[in-house]
């Protein structure tokens, strides 16, 4: 499958290879979002993942800081079956808005802690610092982030273009996922819309 030109920025970075070749994502057509290029479809480790929803995130549910885009290599749109499936996942945003690392890695590890007992759970809380340690760098308009879940393989993190890390096994993957679209989520409209329910 031929990859179409890259026409944008965002589209560049979304072209960005991981430095291990983990992910190599080809394009299939192609929706914009508020200016912002999303394919209909991806293809990562082989696999062809459709475009779920695309919408823009709120932090502190006044500022809108991303467009958010999830991708399924088995499309769903039940919030438990997403979190729960052994398929690959793909998740990419798209900075609109200045964001501080500190932030970001504060607002994370405050929900990571709302369904993990770190105490009792000391393995998968090195992984969630495995992940915070990802984001040490400020966010500027126009930045891109990557979070892709392959099955075997684990949770790749690609910030501003470049891996920087290989989270293995699928409670992290797991966790994650609950905090996007598990009870406790404090952001229900935004993965109603990128499930695209609504």
């Amino acid at each position: 499958m031929e990859v179409m030109q890259k026409k944008s920025r965002a589209l560049k970075l979304f072209f960005v290879l991981a430095l291990f070749g983990m992910m190599f994502p080809a394009v299939v057509m192609g929706r914009v979002y508020k200016g912002v290029d999303f394919p209909d479809e991806v293809v990562v480790a082989g696999e062809t993942c459709k475009l779920m929803g695309v919408e823009t995130y709120k932090l502190f549910k006044f500022i809108s800081i991303e467009y958010a885009a999830l991708y399924l290599s088995k499309p769903n749109q039940n919030p438990q079956t997403v979190i729960k499936s052994e398929q690959i996942k793909l998740f990419r945003a798209h900075l609109i808005y200045k964001l501080k690392a500190k932030t970001f890695r504060e607002w994370y590890d405050k929900e990571f802690s709302k369904i993990i007992d770190y105490e009792s759970n000391p393995v998968l809380k090195e992984k969630v610092d495995q992940f915070l340690a990802c984001f040490t760098e400020n966010f500027k308009k126009h930045d891109e982030f990557m979070i892709t879940y392959i099955p075997g393989e684990g949770t790749e993190i690609i910030v501003k273009g470049e891996q920087k890390t290989i989270i293995p096994g699928t409670d992290f993957m797991l966790a994650l996922y609950t905090v996007w679209f598990g009870p406790k989520s404090r952001c229900k409209n935004f993965t109603d819309r990128i499930l695209g329910i609504r």
